[in-house]
C-alpha cells in the first residue's frame, strides 16, 4: 500500500511539473516563457552546443540546383561561395543565412509585418499596432509589385529564398536555434515578401523621420519667430557632402514658402515623440594623397549594435563577379563592400521624406473628412493581431488620401493624424538591382548605371576604383517641398499641402573626382543652402569636419592612419564649446585644477579620461538653463536647440536668451547661465567615485541580444567616444562595420571588422567572437581569393550544395 501511495504522489508531483513547464511563469513582473520544449532532453537547448567545423564537410542535395555549389570557410567562419551564376550565388547566400541566422531573419520581418505578438505576447502589442496602424504590410506588397515588373531581379530574389527554405526543409526540431526552443515556437517558410520586409525594416530604421510632432509641440510652445530663431537651418560654419556650388542645378522654379495658417487646424492636439537619429561615416581618397599611391575607401556605418550583428560576412564567386562585404541576413546581396575593381559604402542621407497631416473630419463615426472643401470617404480597415496566449487584437485604422491615420486615441491630445511615407509609396524601380550592380561594377559608369535604381532609404553611396576615381552621390526618391514644408503637421484638409513632384534624379547632390582629391559624409546637410530645393532633416555638424580636417591635414594617407582615424575620439563639439564656456567663467581654487586640465586638455573622448564627462555634464546644464523658455512636459516631446546654436548664441552673451524665466527680477547674460551651469555640473560630478568618473564607465556601451536576454548579450563594455566623435560609440550604438578598402591596380584589399561573429547561436565560438578585437581596435586582413585553394586561414570546412 506503501508503495502504491508513494507512485500515486511521483505521478502527481510529476504532472504538476509538466503542466508547470508548458506555461509561462510571471517573476518579479517579467514573463518567462514556458521552458518544456527548452529543457527537453532530446530537442532543447542541450543541442546548441557547437563546437569547431575544422576538416567537416557536409553535402545538402536539392532539385532546384543545375550545377554545384562549393561554399569553402576561413578561420573567422567567412563562407567563400563558389557558383557558377549569380541565381545559384544568392541560393547559397540564402542557405548560409538560414543556417546561421535563422532566428534573426524571423523576428525582423515579424517587427516589421507588425506579427511580433504571435511570439511574444502582449509586451509587443504596442509594436504591431504601430506597425500595422502605418500599414508596413501594404507597403511590402507595394515593393513586391515593384519588384514583380522586373523578372530578372525576382530571379534572383527566388533563388535566394529557395536557398532559405532549403535550410528549413533539413532543420530537425532539436536544432531549432535556441530562441524557438524557450518561446515554444517553430520557423515559417520564408518568402519574397519576408525578404522585401528586410529591406523595409532598413528604410523604416534610417528614415522613418517623426520629427514632425517635437518640432510642432515645440513650435506651439515658443512661437514661430523664438523657433525660427533656436532652429535655423543651417549652422554658421557648414561643411555638406557636396561643396561644388557651381554644380547645383539652375532653373529650378521658385516655389512660395509653406503656409500654416497660424496652425488653427490643430487647436491643442500635440502628437507624440520621435526615435534616435542615426549615423555613420564613409569617405574616399585618390591616389594623389596617398604614400602608396592608389586609390583608398573607408565606410563605418553606425547603427544600433546588437547580438546576433546586423551584418553577415561573406565572400562570393561567379563568372560575374568576385565580390566581398557584408549582408543582412533575410535579403540577398552584399551591401557594403568591394570586388576586383571598384569598393563602395553607405552613409544615411537624413533628409526627411516623411509628412505628418492633420485630418479635418466631418463624420468621424462615418469616415468622412474635408478635402478642399469636399467630403471624401476614408478606408476603414480592420487589423487582426493575435497575442500568443490571448485573445486577437482588431486595430481599426482609417486610411486618407494621405495615407493612414497613424494617431488616433481620442483619450489624449494626439489624434487624427495622418502620415505619408516616401518609403511606403508603389515605386517602377527595383533597388535590388542597384547592390547587384554594384557588385558587378568595374568602373564609375557602372557605378552610375547601379544608383539609377536606389530610391529608398536615401543614402550617402561612396565610390573608388581601381582607376584612380572617386565619387560620392545623395541618392534617394526626395519630394520637391515648398520653403519650411514638412518641418511641423500640416493642414490635412488642403491638396495644396502635398508634395510638389519629386527631385530629379539628374539634380541630385554628387561629387564625382573633386580637385581636393576627397569625397566623405558623415550625416551632414548635403548642400549648402544655395541649393534650389528645399530640404530639412536631423544632421550632423561635427564628424563630417573632423574627418575633412584630417584628410586635408595629411597627403601621404595610408591604411594605418584611416585605421587611426577611424577610430579617432577627437570630439570637435567639445574642441568648439568647451574654450567658449571656460571664457564666460570665473573659477574657485578649489576647481582651479579641474579648469586647468579641461583647458589643457586635447578633447580626446578616450575611456580613462573623466574630462569628458564633466564636458557632457556641463554642456547639457548649460543647454537646459539658456533655453528655458521650452517646457518640460514629461507626457510632450519637445526639441532642445543644437549644440552649434548655443555656441552660436554665445558670441552675443547679452542676447535675451539668457536671461531666465525663473528670476524675472534680475536680468541673466552668458555669463551668469555658463556659472550656475557649471555649478550645478561640478556637483553632479563631484557626487561620483574617481572610478565612476571616467568616460568609459560613464558611458559604457551594451550590445544585447535581440530579445534583450542578457546571458546572450554584452554589457557595460569599456569604451571610448561618443555620438560626435568619430568613432562614434554611444550606450547602444557604434561603428557596426569597420572597412577601409585598398585599390592597388594588381590587387584590391579589405580589412574589416564588426562587434559580433557569424553564428547567431549564443552556444557557438563564432557568437561573438570578433567582438573583443572591435573594441581593441583591431581589423582583419581580407582579400579576394579566385579559386578555393587560395583562401587565406582556411579551416577546411566544406559544404556543397548539390543538385538532386
Amino acid at each position: 500500500m506503501k508503495n502504491t501511495w508513494m507512485f500515486v504522489i511521483c505521478m502527481a508531483l510529476s504532472i504538476a511539473l509538466l503542466i508547470t513547464l508548458s506555461r509561462p511563469v510571471s517573476i518579479g513582473g517579467r514573463t518567462i516563457p514556458a521552458l518544456g520544449h527548452f529543457l527537453n532532453p532530446f530537442t532543447g537547448f542541450w543541442n546548441q552546443a557547437e563546437s569547431g567545423k575544422a576538416g567537416s564537410h557536409e553535402n545538402y542535395y536539392s532539385s532546384d540546383l543545375v550545377d554545384s555549389i562549393q561554399i569553402e570557410f576561413d578561420k573567422r567562419m567567412i563562407p567563400h561561395i563558389f557558383a557558377q551564376s549569380s541565381a545559384e550565388a544568392f541560393y547559397a547566400q540564402g542557405f548560409l543565412h538560414a543556417k546561421n541566422r535563422l532566428f534573426q531573419m524571423d523576428i525582423t520581418a515579424r517587427a516589421i509585418s507588425g506579427r511580433l505578438s504571435e511570439l511574444l505576447g502582449e509586451e509587443t502589442l504596442n509594436r504591431d499596432i504601430f506597425a500595422r496602424r502605418i500599414n508596413f504590410p501594404q507597403a511590402i506588397e507595394n515593393k513586391y509589385q515593384s519588384w514583380q515588373r522586373h523578372p530578372d531581379m525576382m530571379a534572383l530574389a527566388e533563388a535566394y529564398v529557395n536557398g532559405v527554405n532549403h535550410y528549413l526543409k533539413t532543420l530537425p526540431p532539436k536544432n531549432y536555434p535556441v530562441e524557438y526552443k524557450l518561446l515554444g515556437a517553430q520557423p515559417e517558410k520564408w518568402t519574397i515578401q519576408k525578404t522585401i520586409a528586410i529591406t523595409l525594416s532598413l528604410a523604416a530604421t534610417l528614415n522613418l523621420n517623426l520629427q514632425d510632432y517635437p518640432q510642432t509641440n515645440t513650435m506651439w510652445d515658443i512661437g514661430p519667430k523664438m523657433y525660427e530663431k533656436l532652429f535655423p537651418l543651417f549652422p554658421d560654419s557648414l561643411l555638406p557632402v557636396d561643396i561644388e556650388k557651381e554644380t547645383y542645378p539652375d532653373s529650378v522654379q521658385t516655389l512660395d514658402p509653406q503656409s500654416y495658417q497660424g496652425f488653427n487646424y490643430l487647436k491643442d492636439q500635440l502628437p507624440p515623440d520621435p526615435g534616435p537619429g542615426i549615423g555613420s561615416n564613409n569617405w574616399a581618397v585618390r591616389a594623389a594623397l596617398t604614400k602608396d599611391s592608389f586609390p583608398i575607401l573607408a565606410n563605418d556605418p553606425h547603427l544600433r549594435l546588437s547580438l546576433p550583428s546586423i551584418w553577415y560576412e561573406l565572400q562570393m564567386h561567379t563568372p560575374e563577379f568576385t565580390t566581398h562585404g557584408v549582408s543582412v541576413p533575410g535579403m540577398p546581396s552584399i551591401v557594403i563592400g568591394f570586388n576586383k575593381h571598384i569598393a563602395w559604402g553607405l552613409t544615411n542621407a537624413p533628409i526627411d521624406v516623411l509628412d505628418t497631416y492633420k485630418i479635418k473630419w466631418k463624420d468621424k463615426n462615418q469616415g468622412t473628412y474635408l478635402l478642399d472643401g469636399k467630403e471624401k470617404k476614408a478606408r476603414l480597415r480592420k487589423e487582426i493581431i493575435k497575442i500568443k496566449g490571448e485573445p486577437p487584437h482588431t486595430e481599426e485604422v482609417y486610411d486618407t488620401y494621405w495615407g493612414p491615420v497613424l494617431f488616433d486615441n481620442s483619450t489624449q491630445a494626439r489624434q487624427d493624424i495622418a502620415v505619408k511615407w516616401m518609403s511606403a509609396l508603389p515605386h517602377d524601380k527595383c533597388d535590388m538591382r542597384t547592390l547587384y550592380g554594384l557588385m558587378r561594377s568595374k568602373d564609375l559608369f557602372d557605378y552610375q548605371a547601379a544608383l539609377e535604381s536606389f530610391y529608398a532609404p536615401a543614402q550617402n553611396i561612396i565610390f573608388a576604383s581601381t582607376q584612380d576615381s572617386i565619387a560620392i552621390t545623395v541618392q534617394g526618391k526626395f519630394p520637391v517641398k515648398r520653403p519650411g514644408q514638412g518641418r511641423f503637421v500640416l493642414d490635412g484638409s488642403l491638396t495644396s499641402n502635398d508634395w510638389q513632384g519629386i527631385i530629379p534624379m539628374d539634380d541630385l547632390p554628387r561629387m564625382i573626382n573633386p580637385e581636393r582629391g576627397y569625397v566623405l559624409s558623415a550625416n551632414e546637410w548635403s548642400t549648402y543652402p544655395e541649393y534650389p530645393y528645399y530640404y530639412s532633416g536631423r544632421f550632423d555638424q561635427y564628424r563630417g569636419r573632423a574627418i575633412d580636417y584630417f584628410l586635408r591635414s595629411d597627403h601621404s594617407l595610408t591604411v594605418e592612419k584611416m585605421k587611426a582615424i577611424q577610430q579617432s575620439n577627437f570630439n570637435l563639439k567639445a574642441a568648439e564649446v568647451l574654450p567658449v564656456l571656460i571664457d564666460h567663467l570665473s573659477v574657485t581654487t578649489s576647481e582651479k585644477p579641474l579648469i586647468d586640465s579641461l583647458r589643457n586638455w586635447d578633447y580626446y573622448y578616450d575611456p580613462d579620461s573623466p574630462l569628458p564627462t564633466i564636458t557632457e555634464l556641463w554642456i547639457e546644464q548649460c543647454k537646459k538653463l539658456t533655453f528655458d523658455e521650452i517646457s518640460s512636459i514629461d507626457s510632450i516631446s519637445m526639441l532642445t536647440p543644437n549644440t552649434w546654436r548655443l555656441l552660436e548664441l554665445l558670441q552675443n552673451p547679452y542676447d535675451p536668451i539668457f536671461d531666465r524665466l525663473s528670476t524675472p527680477e534680475s536680468r541673466e547674460s552668458a555669463r551668469e547661465i555658463v556659472q550656475a551651469s557649471w555649478d550645478v555640473a561640478h556637483r553632479i560630478y563631484t557626487g561620483f567615485s574617481p572610478t565612476e568618473r571616467h568616460w568609459g564607465r560613464y558611458a559604457s556601451l551594451s550590445i544585447d541580444h535581440l530579445l534583450g536576454i542578457p546571458e546572450f548579450s554584452r554589457q557595460n563594455l569599456y569604451t571610448g567616444g561618443n555620438g560626435n566623435t568619430i568613432n562614434a560609440i554611444t550606450r547602444t550604438n557604434g561603428p557596426s562595420w569597420r572597412m577601409i578598402v585598398e585599390l592597388g591596380k594588381d590587387s584590391v584589399t579589405g580589412h574589416v571588422i564588426y562587434p559580433g561573429g557569424q553564428s547567431g547561436n549564443p552556444g557557438s565560438p563564432y557568437y561573438d567572437n570578433f567582438l573583443d578585437d572591435w573594441l581593441s581596435g583591431k581589423y582583419y586582413e581580407v582579400s579576394l581569393a579566385p579559386t578555393p585553394t587560395k583562401i587565406k586561414q582556411s579551416i577546411h570546412y566544406s559544404i556543397y550544395l548539390l543538385p538532386q
